[in-house]
């Protein structure tokens, strides 16, 4: 079960990096109705032409395709959980087997089917 659990964030991560990657590009090849505006020193604009030029891009391309990536990575970090194999069970067998609600739990929930009215 464990090992299924790592392939799949393996495998979701692999088709993510996909995705941006086909979403950097295709955004750059059709019509953009939205500008993004930064002002940079020239130390700055070089090293981002120099980093571009190895990736055969222009500026707009690399700087474009760099930030989704990395805020991609960010939104990754902050909304995905990552389950070792034992948590993981821990939670796949909480999800399956789920304890009955206890008294504390029934209140919450009476409280909750009030303020929803």
């Amino acid at each position: 079960m464990a090992k299924n659990a790592s392939w799949v964030v393996l495998h979701l991560e692999v088709q993510l990096s996909l995705q941006l990657e086909r979403l950097a590009m295709s955004s750059i090849e059709e019509a953009k109705d939205d500008r993004l505006q930064i002002r940079v020193t020239v130390e700055a604009k070089t090293v981002l032409r120099r980093a571009a030029n190895y990736r055969h891009a222009t500026v707009s391309q690399f700087v474009l395709t760099t930030a989704l990536a990395a805020a991609e990575k960010v939104i990754r970090e902050n909304e995905a959980v990552t389950l070792s194999a034992a948590d993981w069970k821990v939670f796949y067998d909480a999800l399956s087997n789920p304890p009955a609600p206890n008294a504390a739990l029934r209140k919450a929930f009476a409280k909750y089917q009030k303020l929803a009215e």
